[in-house]
């Protein structure tokens, strides 16, 4: 996906590059059960409960135009860092920790025994992953760089979504981007 990524940045009108697995605003809830450090649900919930799951890639915030309202985003470094990171939005972190601080509060996926956990380092604006009639779920975003070197079979999308951030209209990048693509990988779906 990296190189992908990299050509498609380089293109002429292209601002920004990432991808995705789960692409907004009509995702199915996935409410994966999640250990969450320091939290014990109260009778009648929230139980520990994620509604997203979004595995992404480098610029992801940028590209999408999503607002980091507390601390940070991922970073390249990150990918190279012993300790897995993580991104929440604000109302998974309203939701588990209200009232305290969200960074630094760690999460573990139910994935096996194997799995990790995760210490967010940023709080992410909203976004309507469920639709846009629908009430903002709960969201952890994990770093595709990091996770794709993790033991967990289960940390590997099986499918990205390539989004571009220009001012061009799609359709005069639509050639050039089907070119790139090609060069990187013939069989890659566009």
């Amino acid at each position: 996906y990296q190189r992908l990524l990299d050509k498609l940045r380089g293109l002429p009108g292209v601002q920004a590059a990432t991808a995705m697995d789960g692409l907004p605003p009509n995702r199915p809830l996935n409410a994966n059960g999640t250990d969450i450090e320091s939290y014990t649900a109260p009778p009648g919930g929230p139980y520990e409960l994620v509604d997203y799951y979004q595995n992404v890639m480098s610029e992801y915030f940028e590209t999408m135009g999503i607002p980091i309202v507390q601390e940070r985003g991922f970073q390249q470094a990150d990918a190279a860092s012993p300790g897995m990171v993580a991104v929440v939005n604000e109302t998974l972190a309203s939701t588990f920790w209200k009232g305290q601080d969200p960074i630094g509060q760690r999460l573990q996926p139910s994935f096996g025994d194997e799995t990790p956990w995760f210490t967010v380092i940023g709080v992410a604006k909203d976004v309507k992953q469920g639709g846009i009639d629908r009430q903002t779920g709960t969201e952890l975003y994990l770093f595709v760089e990091q996770t794709a070197g993790a033991p967990m079979v289960a940390f590997a999308p099986g499918t990205m979504n390539g989004v571009l951030r220009t001012a061009l209209p799609p359709a005069t990048l639509s050639q050039t981007i089907e070119l790139a693509v090609r060069e990187v990988d013939r069989a890659v779906p566009i």
